[in-house]
């Protein structure tokens, strides 16, 4: 069984893209929505209240919001949040792909695979990009925020250049070329 990463900045289209591939029959797994999900294990939440404070932390789970403020403005915060947040997610990730051992190939999607070091587990690297006002646009939208709050958020994250040096395949949502066309060329040339 191959292993896809499957990578982008924020509003690049990353997850319409693991989405088609789920609905073509592709296992994908959504590694961001996992890491949302470790802040409801206990372990996990006494672990941040004891780096972030006890008023980052909600009855089930943590105040996204004020933890992005801390987190974004303190380096040193962030790296201690990931090292916990990472190895839960990873060991998530080896008891789904116990689940999905037959198949072709899976999908892990994730805004961070190259940041947090998942790259190397996989065969392959699809990076997609998008021009920055189109990225902004879509989080606006999605996300119901405010444009500066989406820049300071472009800017912590490392750039789409230094992305493909990681990855085989860069796939452009550019309204130019059609992703669809592409992802469907992919699955024919793995299957092959």
């Amino acid at each position: 069984m191959l292993k896809i990463g499957l990578t982008g900045g924020i509003g690049s289209g990353k997850s319409t893209v693991a989405k088609v591939f789920e609905i073509i029959g592709v296992p994908v797994f959504y590694a961001d929505e996992y890491g949302k999900a470790a802040y409801t294990d206990p372990k996990v939440r006494h672990e941040i209240g004891l780096i972030l404070g006890p008023d980052v932390l909600t009855p089930t789970g943590v105040n996204r919001m004020r933890m992005r403020d801390i987190i974004f403005n303190d380096e040193d915060k962030l790296d201690q949040v990931s090292a916990i947040v990472h190895p839960w997610v990873k060991e998530q990730y080896d008891l789904w792909l116990k689940k999905f051992s037959g198949y072709p190939y899976i999908v892990r999607e994730a805004a961070i695979l190259i940041e947090s070091g998942a790259w190397r587990s996989c065969d392959q690297v699809i990076l997609i990009t998008a021009p920055d006002e189109d990225r902004i646009a879509r989080v606006i939208k999605r996300d119901n925020v405010s444009e500066s709050s989406v820049r300071q958020r472009l800017e912590i994250q490392i750039t789409d250049d230094e992305r493909m040096k990681y990855c085989q395949h860069v796939w452009h949502n550019d309204n130019r070329f059609p992703l669809l066309e592409k992802i469907l060329m992919f699955d024919n040339y793995i299957r092959a």
